[in-house]
């Protein structure tokens, strides 16, 4: 397959998709907008067609919407999908195409379309809707997410992901521009789900097990202590480096809290907070401790600054609860603010430094993999043929068994609210953010080493052959579960550092089992594995969904199944195939 995920080329197109779902229910009825778009989808009359009837509907919808964020007597401001319940306005049908896989068809594919239909929810989140004698009206709010939902297709059209037809009825259909080129976006998604869901079950492990419970730890629950502890790290893509030991008393810190307050919500079932007094009593109890009151303090003073949706913990009385986002998400976003105030704005730089040796010192261990800990920039060889070069190779690695060298780029990568096709855009489309920035580093690789004797020369004498040279794979690996196994153009892959680590190493994955107030983990490595070329995303997630372990991951790709259509105006617009 040929075509990338999304034309990161095209910067006129990103910026123009990055602006629709930024401001999703205002981008079509900005007049200066319309001709732009026009001009970018010249001859294209289905779009065309299109454009003009999301114009007419913005315009007449923004007469019942405010944008200003000062809140407006006579409107409503959408608080969140479950303070809100929106999720009642969402109107998008789902049907199963003809070749759906009988099992697909029961309560798996169901909790996929509620997902997605949560996720289109949550886009008027923060919106002021105008009231009708003092209440929302749903049509006018179903008519808002169905807008929005069909601009969110028409971001990924400007992308280049998907592809759009008028029907012999009339109706409008969104497709993939491949059938296999959501696959990885699919994938990716589903291992992330597994991996958080995972460390959330650890969490909750740990919760049961040290309730009301002030005996020494038992073994096993020491080790489940642990595994909390190393969520952290993990989603760093770290072991137990200067970086990570240097936070550990915040990691510890704010692992006892969280495990309280989880306690509270979801096995006393009370709302009590967790108060300043408590603190200074369990300092009180471990003088060891005397850090919590300061980190205690630090948890405030970062969850005020974040929106109520984006909270781990909510302030309640001058205390902490339990706030609505997802646990492990919460946990990484808060311990990134430790790191903040702790090691300086440029700490996710440094932690690359230590990424880079996490993984090449596991990679050094294998008998079929050879490290070359060498840079490649303009500064090694004459690049003076090569206007405004980019070129950065961070190091390159030999899998002697399949005769393949990867060249890679390493990007540490911060947590950001934004979630789904807005983070795409985000950390990929948008010119200089950290992954964008890592594809522009490899994206003239090959006409480098294709067109400059000196730079093969350089590579030759740091241990490449010619056949090495002409034939490098260059790979941006990065700490976004989500973002995995992706191709870009020039035949750039992308893959999460775990996953790029477990395909090259042969450990795949783990097995965790709670049960009775015991706790074990087993790590699965097979001996003698036939390797996988990582310059071909699709062998990966086929060897992936192979192993026993994975079997949850057997259907990832359900999404492809499914149509998804809305009907505005007497306008039918349907995406088949994209689960969005």
């Amino acid at each position: 397959m040929t075509t990338p995920l999304i034309n990161t080329q095209d910067q006129r197109a990103m910026k123009a998709a990055f602006s629709m779902l930024s401001f999703p229910h205002k981008y079509f009825a900005n007049p200066a907008n319309i001709p732009r778009l026009k001009a970018m989808f010249e001859g294209h009359e289905s779009a065309e067609q299109l454009i003009d009837l999301l114009s007419e509907l913005q315009l007449k919808l923004a007469n019942y919407m405010d944008f200003s964020t000062k809140d407006i007597g006579g409107y409503k401001r959408i608080k969140d999908v479950i303070s809100d319940q929106t999720i009642k306005y969402v109107n998008v049908q789902s049907e199963f195409q003809d070749e759906t896989p009988l099992e697909l068809t029961s309560v798996g594919i169901d909790n996929h379309i509620r997902n997605v239909n949560m996720n289109v929810a949550e886009l008027i989140n923060d919106q002021q809707i105008k009231l009708n004698d003092g209440e929302l009206d749903s049509d006018v709010v179903s008519e808002i997410l169905d807008t929005a939902w069909v601009i969110q297709h028409f971001s990924l059209l400007a992308a280049g992901t998907l592809k759009l037809e008028v029907q012999p009825d009339g109706s409008f259909l969104f497709m993939p521009k491949e059938s296999e080129l959501l696959t990885p976006v699919w994938f990716g998604d589903s291992l992330e789900y597994m991996s958080l869901k995972a460390a959330t079950s650890a969490i909750a492990s740990f919760a049961v097990a040290t309730h009301q419970n002030d005996e020494k730890m038992s073994e096993s629950v020491q080790v489940l202590h642990a595994r909390v502890l190393s969520i952290i790290p993990q989603h760093w893509r770290l072991g137990l480096g200067s970086r990570t030991l240097e936070l550990f008393h915040e990691i510890a810190d704010l692992v006892i809290f969280l495990v309280n307050v989880v306690q509270r919500k979801e096995i006393d079932k009370t709302e009590k907070p967790l108060s300043k007094g408590e603190v200074k009593r369990m300092i009180r109890q471990y003088p060891e401790r005397k850090g919590l009151l300061r980190t205690y303090e630090l948890i405030k003073e970062f969850q005020k600054k974040n929106k109520p949706e984006d909270r781990l913990f909510e302030i309640r009385n001058g205390g902490l609860v339990l706030g609505p986002l997802q646990l492990v998400r919460g946990l990484i976003q808060q311990m990134e603010y430790f790191a903040l105030k702790k090691q300086g704005a440029d700490w996710h730089s440094l932690l690359e430094e230590e990424q880079t040796r996490f993984l090449l010192d596991d990679l050094i261990k294998c008998d079929h993999i050879d490290v070359l800990e060498f840079e490649l920039k303009p500064d090694k060889f004459d690049s003076s043929d090569f206007t405004e070069l980019r070129l950065d190779v961070d190091f390159f690695i030999r899998d002697k068994s399949i005769n393949t060298v990867y060249a890679v780029q390493l990007k540490h990568v911060t947590t950001d609210t934004e979630a789904g096709l807005q983070q795409w855009f985000k950390l990929i489309g948008q010119k200089d953010s950290k992954l964008n920035k890592g594809i522009l580093q490899l994206e003239r690789l090959n006409e480098v080493v294709n067109n400059s004797s000196s730079a093969r020369e350089y590579l030759i004498e740091n241990g490449l052959t010619t056949e090495e040279v002409l034939n490098l794979k260059p790979i941006v690996v990065h700490n976004v579960g989500s973002l995995d196994c992706i191709t870009l153009h020039n035949n750039i892959c992308l893959y999460d550092l775990y996953t790029f680590k477990k395909v090259l190493s042969g450990c795949w994955g783990s097995i965790e089992l709670f049960k009775d107030g015991h706790y074990e983990s087993s790590f699965d490595e097979q001996k003698n594995r036939s390797s996988v070329d990582l310059s071909n995303p699709y062998n990966v997630i086929e060897q992936y969904i192979q192993e026993a372990r994975f079997t949850e991951l057997r259907h990832f790709d359900g999404a492809r199944y499914i149509t998804r259509s809305v009907t505005i105006n007497g306008n039918k617009i349907c995406a088949a195939g994209v689960g969005i």
